[in-house]
């Protein structure tokens, strides 16, 4: 790997001060950094070039070599070519990342990170695994950086949400396996849904979002609960809306009929003379409101025929309409 500018590559003037250096260093690494951008080599390539690059440029006396000598920066300076020391100008080389001993020549930083990516590609912000053979560990350049918060949505039913219950749901992280081979981590975890939760609430767990990097602190998962469509009821915010099929005779004369609600079972009375669409409330009946009060229950009567008529009925509905000719229910 070459490098023309390390300033270039850390985006700073070759002006800039330690402190600007390490701050574009932090501020780049962290966009690129493998973790971030999985499964992206441009970006590995990306954060390789920039620890070359302050590596470099956060060592005075690197900076000042390379500075004078640019992309020949370690190459040894031999001396002048008439009568000058050959070894002139090896005592500023940086042995620290040779292959050992004096018989060892200066590497690159390039080798150094392809040996880091190779040994270490299980290991990243883990801080208990085995470090690079050669140098520091490049990442100590890096602070550590939580992970982000992840977002997800749980479906309860409504006698759930109104009871409690405590739910299963599987988590899965992708991780790096200590082979380089990237697969899915699964795991399980209790959700203990509070009693009278409420649509569109959140359950913050802590801990079970994205992984941080450089053992920085992982984020949290934000669990949002979403009722499943009821066969029986209507949500609209803490009130509840059913609807209650009823007989043509019970429309007419007027019934008590057992309607079960969310917390038990109660008696309507249907008025005589009900059409469809009368509505009976029932107060407090509904879901719980932020200030503990209860919405409200409304039960919508729809008057219901049989599917097939019998002659007898027939000849008695023919009855009901001769008695009734000047009744015009449209007006």
């Amino acid at each position: 790997m070459q490098f023309r500018d390390y300033y270039a590559t850390l985006e700073v003037p070759r002006t800039a001060t330690a402190d600007e250096i390490k701050k574009s260093y932090r501020r780049l690494s962290k966009k690129y950094h493998p973790d971030v951008n999985v499964g992206s080599k441009t970006a590995e390539d990306k954060f390789k070039e920039l620890g070359e690059a302050y590596e470099v440029l956060k060592d005075p006396d690197k900076r000042k070599r390379y500075d004078r000598l640019g992309a020949s920066w370690k190459e040894p300076d031999m001396g002048s070519a008439a009568g000058g020391n050959p070894f002139a100008g090896w005592q500023n080389v940086d042995w620290s990342q040779s292959g050992g001993g004096m018989g060892g020549q200066p590497t690159g930083f390039s080798d150094f990170f392809d040996t880091y990516f190779a040994n270490q590609a299980g290991a990243r912000g883990a801080r208990g695994g085995g470090r690079p053979r050669r140098g520091r560990d490049p990442f100590d350049q890096q602070p550590p950086q939580g992970g982000s918060d992840r977002e997800a949505e749980m479906t309860i039913s409504l006698e759930d949400a109104f009871d409690g219950v405590t739910k299963s749901i599987t988590l899965q992280h992708p991780v790096m396996g200590p082979d380089g081979g990237r697969r899915i981590e699964e795991k399980i975890l209790s959700i203990k849904v509070p009693k009278n939760a409420r649509d569109g609430m959140k359950i913050r767990l802590r801990g079970e979002g994205d992984r941080g990097v450089m053992g920085g602190p992982p984020g949290d998962l934000l669990l949002t609960l979403r009722f499943a469509a009821h066969p029986r009821y209507t949500v609209d915010g803490a009130d509840l809306t059913a609807r209650l099929p009823i007989t043509p005779w019970e429309a007419a004369f007027g019934t008590k009929v057992s309607f079960t609600t969310l917390d038990g079972e109660v008696k309507l009375t249907v008025p005589p003379a009900s059409t469809s669409g009368s509505k009976l409330r029932l107060k407090g009946k509904g879901l719980p409101k932020k200030d503990g009060d209860r919405g409200n229950l409304t039960v919508e009567l729809v008057v219901a025929m049989p599917p097939e008529l019998r002659d007898e009925e027939k000849a008695l509905l023919e009855q009901w309409q001769a008695l009734r000719t000047t009744w015009q229910p449209r007006g």
